[in-house]
């Protein structure tokens, strides 16, 4: 984004990479993005650092999905920038496994769970 000028980007799509390299392209992108309507984002994996950013970002949720391909599970994240003054902060299992996903009931989001607690350190 270094070679954009200030409030120049509309909308945003950033997919096929983690979470937290998302996160940081965003991060380091803030200054350019003053007329964001809209961003769309596909973690491979570590959707809730996505999720925090836009929400200590005062973005909210819009969209969620999951798609499965090949084996492997994508979340698909959209975003748009808070209108009114209602900021909602998701739980933390909303934040890990999406508020709306969660509340859709996705088929897929078991094999997400599935995935999720193979990667959680063991408990002692």
């Amino acid at each position: 984004m270094d070679i954009l000028h200030d409030r120049e980007i509309v909308q945003v799509v950033i997919a096929g990479m983690g979470g937290s390299l998302i996160r940081s392209i965003l991060e380091k992108g803030m200054d350019k993005m003053g007329n964001i309507s809209r961003i769309i984002a596909q973690p491979n994996i570590d959707g809730r650092d996505v999720r925090e950013f836009l929400i200590n970002h005062s973005f909210k949720i819009g969209t969620e999905t999951i798609v499965e391909e090949n084996g492997h599970i994508y979340e698909v994240i959209v975003a748009e920038p808070i209108t009114d003054d209602i900021i909602i902060k998701p739980s933390e299992k909303e934040m890990l496994f999406g508020p709306l996903l969660l509340k859709k009931k996705v088929r897929n989001i078991l094999s997400k769970v599935d995935c999720r607690k193979k990667t959680l350190p063991k408990s002692h």
